[in-house]
């Protein structure tokens, strides 16, 4: 069951301290978009006037390159935000969104977030919270795609990805899903999926994986985690 728009607006970290009038008018003004597997959200290049919110399901973030060749940058999972850049900027879009499996994403129009963000101090402090944490995040990806060997790339992958799953690192004692296929991990890491694949059974057979149809378990994270930073 999709939750109110409200509801949906309370469980996102930067609108959860606003006030209830603020998350009234947002809530007004917004709708919910049901996305087919593998239906497009937005196309890098083309105006991007919404700010989305995914309230169930997922959205892959990719980039094509002139040759033709996808790379995934990340996914979305619930509660996470895309098109912040081109919402605050007006211009186009710098990714491809596609739905991962079925979707339901809140999307807020551009002109209500830009009138609350006029008079909100807390709403944008909390944006600037949130770009902050983005670019941190897209540094430490560059550094590892272009500084490590394959078998660090894929370790420090597994342990972004169950940071960005909802459960969150709090459920480190217990099994971690990571619901990517092998191709999909590959495509974010722009390597072949043999070559991922080898590095992948490396982690399963040191117990710190479990290979699943569709899937990869995360089955000693603390584990994992020290595998990665033992190969900074």
């Amino acid at each position: 069951m999709i939750p109110s728009a409200i509801q949906a607006l309370e469980q996102v970290p930067w609108f959860a301290a606003l006030e209830p009038a603020v998350l009234e008018r947002l809530a007004a003004r917004s709708r919910v978009l049901t996305l087919r597997p593998g239906e497009s959200l937005a196309r890098r290049g083309e105006p991007q006037t919404r700010l989305s919110i995914v309230l169930a399901g997922g959205l892959e973030i990719a980039i094509h390159g002139r040759d033709g060749k996808r790379h995934v940058v990340r996914h979305l999972h619930e509660r996470e935000v895309f098109g912040l850049i081109p919402v605050l900027d007006d211009g186009a879009s710098v990714h491809d969104a596609d739905a991962h499996g079925l979707t339901e994403v809140l999307q807020i129009p551009r002109e209500a977030l830009l009138a609350e963000l006029a008079t909100q101090p807390a709403l944008a402090m909390g944006l600037m919270r949130l770009m902050c944490q983005r670019f941190r995040q897209l540094y430490e990806l560059f550094s590892v795609q272009h500084l490590l060997p394959i078998n660090a790339r894929v370790a420090h992958l597994l342990m972004n990805l169950i940071n960005l799953e909802p459960q969150g690192p709090q459920a480190a004692p217990a099994d971690i899903e990571v619901h990517l296929t092998q191709t999909e991990l590959s495509d974010m890491l722009g390597v072949s999926r043999q070559s991922l694949s080898i590095e992948l059974k490396k982690l399963e057979r040191e117990g710190l994986i479990r290979l699943a149809h569709a899937k990869c378990v995360i089955a000693d994270p603390v584990g994992l985690e020290r595998y990665a930073r033992a190969l900074m």
